[in-house]
């Protein structure tokens, strides 16, 4: 997969618009997901481009997170179960969700993601 935002080679990820292109090493059982996934170039333009949102996607491990949390939405997993999973803390997943909230992208964000047929 090869778009404006991300870019993915065996199990990680490159992700350019913030500053400097971010590169975080990703969960092999997301991967899958992340180089079929049609709409997830648009939820990163919709995060990346929204002034105060971009400011709590500054390091690579946020990114990271962000990319665990969409995919756990896209395949409804409980976001605890899916932190278990990639073995990082729960706390990293409620941030994002949390940031969504506040800045109001939520509804958006997870409409984008029901739209999405992979």
């Amino acid at each position: 997969m090869d778009n404006e935002y991300i870019k993915i080679e065996s199990n990680k990820a490159t992700i350019y618009g913030i500053g400097k292109p971010k590169i975080i090493e990703v969960p092999e059982e997301i991967i899958p997901w992340l180089t079929r996934s049609k709409i997830l170039n648009r939820i990163l333009y919709i995060l990346i481009n929204h002034e105060s949102f971009k400011k709590r996607l500054s390091n690579p491990m946020s990114l990271r997170s962000l990319l665990v949390y969409l995919y756990a939405k896209k395949k409804n997993i409980p976001t605890y179960i899916m932190a278990k999973r990639v073995n990082i803390a729960p706390e990293q997943l409620y941030r994002i969700e949390r940031g969504l909230k506040k800045d109001n992208l939520y509804n958006v964000i997870m409409i984008q993601i029901d739209l999405d047929s992979s």
